[in-house]
């Protein structure tokens, strides 16, 4: 039996605005703060819950999404690696590259799609 989806909540930038202050001063909610937030916005203490939870998601999305270069630990700079172990590198990261130049020594173009 299918359980029936529950419609997308709407936020009014005013209500987004309060919960925007609430998640910087503490991203996780006390069951105290949830329902005072709740009561402020006219809303279930569980969907300003839901709000933090996706908050927190999409920031964290962001933090680990936002570095282009794969991170490489205890690797020597850019300029002393061949063209052969910063291929391996990329393509280890999935990340498709071609080289500006006939220098290998250049840093690769990305392309991100």
């Amino acid at each position: 039996m299918k359980v029936p989806s529950t419609k997308r909540t709407v936020w009014a930038r005013k209500e987004t605005a309060i919960l925007s202050d609430a998640f910087s001063t503490d991203p996780y909610l006390s069951e105290e703060r949830a329902t005072e937030l709740a009561e402020l916005l006219n809303r279930p203490a569980r969907t300003v819950k839901t709000w933090f939870r996706n908050k927190r998601r999409k920031r964290s999305s962001l933090n680990t999404s936002s570095s282009i270069m794969p991170v490489v630990k205890n690797e020597p700079p850019i300029g002393e690696i061949s063209e052969n172990e910063i291929s391996k590198i990329f393509h280890e990261a999935e990340i498709p590259f071609r080289w500006p130049s006939p220098e290998p020594t250049l840093l690769p173009t990305l392309y991100l799609h």
